[in-house]
């Protein structure tokens, strides 16, 4: 657990590049017009945790994309499903912080320290899924009327808070939120849609980012090839989720969803270790069987979204 947060660091810093603001509209004020100066002052927003500085830095067109794609989501899936399964979500992370001395009783995870450190960072933990449970991708209805920027300044602001934590109890790993400050970025080249920096992260190797500007904006250049085609395949695999074919799988869902509520149940009420490990024993199945129904539906939704043959 604690050696993802140098990928969820890393994670944060490829977003900074993906959107990184330049330019003179009304937004510009936020960031420096220079490319290298902009990239640091995203950076530097990351590191301080302020999510809101992802969201101001998208062009307006990539804006309004994942406002469109939330929303039709909120749209095409099924309110009883997904509501449920963000419930269950909350429910987990209850179990979590309840029942943590049976959880890290299991000989699986390693030494005390070890121990130690997971057990400080559960009530992180604890704050990421109640966040996502009650920001607005946690209900349909939340969905159908999302918000991208009130989502990066509330949610996402607040889910960088929490990573901030745990970086600070990952010992031994290479890069934390506070050494993003000391980001050294440099120009290679640049003219007046497209740039080329040297990025240098405390114990990371030197990387190379080309940028273009799109909407006043400087966005990685893989990044502008795919965003279109990536944002159509998206939109696809929604408009494929018809009431039909959601109808199909519901019955064997909602079961599937109702073995997990009384799974959870168990957990919660467990007073013994083997009562604890039985009843995770018995969430493999549901879950194994949520997993499979779920990879089942996106592939009907792509084959229902793919054009026919004339």
């Amino acid at each position: 657990m604690i050696s993802a947060i140098k990928t969820l660091i890393l994670g944060l810093v490829s977003c900074a590049f993906l959107f990184t603001a330049c330019g003179k509209q009304q937004e510009a004020a936020s960031f420096p017009d220079a490319p290298d100066a902009a990239v640091h002052a995203v950076i530097q927003g990351i590191a301080e945790g302020k999510g809101a500085v992802l969201w101001e830095a998208m062009p307006a067109s990539y804006q309004a994309d994942v406002n469109a794609l939330a929303q039709l989501m909120g749209q095409k899936l099924d309110a009883e499903i997904y509501d449920q399964s963000f419930a269950l979500f909350g429910r987990v992370g209850g179990v979590v912080q309840q029942q943590q001395d049976f959880i890290f009783t299991s000989e699986k995870l390693g030494n005390v320290q070890k121990l130690d450190s997971m057990k400080q960072a559960i009530p992180a933990l604890m704050g990421f899924i109640e966040l996502l449970a009650e920001s607005s991708v946690g209900s349909v209805e939340g969905l159908k009327s999302f918000d991208g920027q009130s989502f990066f300044e509330a949610t996402v602001s607040g889910l960088m808070q929490h990573a901030m934590v745990l970086s600070e109890l990952a010992e031994g790993e290479d890069l934390s939120f506070g050494e993003l400050s000391d980001a050294q970025i440099k120009v290679v080249s640049q003219d007046a849609a497209f740039a080329v920096l040297e990025l240098s992260l405390p114990g990371q190797e030197l990387e190379i980012v080309e940028l273009v500007q799109v909407e006043g904006r400087w966005v990685p250049v893989d990044l502008r090839n795919d965003w279109e085609k990536a944002v159509a395949e998206l939109k696809a695999s929604a408009e494929g989720l018809t009431p039909e074919s959601i109808a199909l799988q519901k019955p064997q869902l909602m079961g599937l969803l109702t073995m997990l509520d009384g799974v959870v149940a168990q957990l919660e009420a467990a007073e013994t270790q083997q009562q604890f490990d039985q009843a995770l024993q018995g969430a493999m199945m549901p879950m194994f069987g949520l997993l499979m129904m779920g990879q089942q539906q996106m592939q009907n939704a792509k084959g229902a979204s793919a054009p026919t043959a004339p």
